[in-house]
């Protein structure tokens, strides 16, 4: 299940908007009513794609799109009036965000919620990958930084550091990061 964050600045807009969104997915929603709530709010993890319904209350709907959309790397969905749509419709699809004018046919908000959840699935395949690769990419940090020190310490050649890491982590049966971190606390120590 799916769990959406409506960002909107009124309260019957949210009720119309969250009852659309149901009717289409099963999908768990909560509201917010200003963009420092729904950023807040999105910064904790908790949900897998947002929607927004401008104006906002404290007018930063736009923003908030951007700053969810780039660097919180979540799938966003703007509704907008038709003025604003045509100023900033090019800018915003630009930015990974999708934007529709209101009004909006309910056929055509099911099409752009199921794109939203596709996108969720998406996002949240490269957030995993992300993940592993930040991880794979510490722990060569920390393999060669341990490497580095016995090369230094114990007067080891790349391949006998390189060798005695992983010697040690499959007699021990635990990680190489394990071992590299054992070793950077002994001769970080000194």
């Amino acid at each position: 299940m799916k769990n959406v964050l409506l960002v909107s600045g009124s309260e019957k807009s949210i009720q119309a908007i969250a009852s659309l969104v149901r009717s289409i997915t099963e999908a768990s929603v909560e509201s917010a009513i200003t963009a420092a709530e729904g950023s807040q709010l999105m910064e904790s993890g908790r949900f897998d794609a947002m929607i927004v319904n401008t104006p906002l209350n404290d007018g930063q709907g736009i923003d908030l799109c951007v700053y969810v959309c780039e660097k919180l790397m979540y799938p966003v969905l703007l509704m907008t009036n038709d003025v604003t749509y045509k100023r900033v419709s090019e800018d915003i699809r630009n930015k990974g965000i999708i934007i529709i004018a209101r009004p909006v046919e309910k056929k055509s908000y099911s099409v752009l919620c199921e794109s939203l959840f596709t996108l969720c699935v998406l996002m949240n395949r490269m957030r995993d990958e992300n993940r592993r690769l930040q991880s794979a990419l510490e722990e060569t940090k920390l393999v060669a930084r341990a490497k580095s020190m016995l090369i230094k310490d114990m007067n080891m050649t790349e391949d006998q550091a390189h060798r005695f890491i992983e010697k040690h982590a499959m007699d021990l049966r635990t990680t190489r990061r394990n071992i590299a971190q054992n070793i950077i606390k002994t001769y970080y120590n000194k």
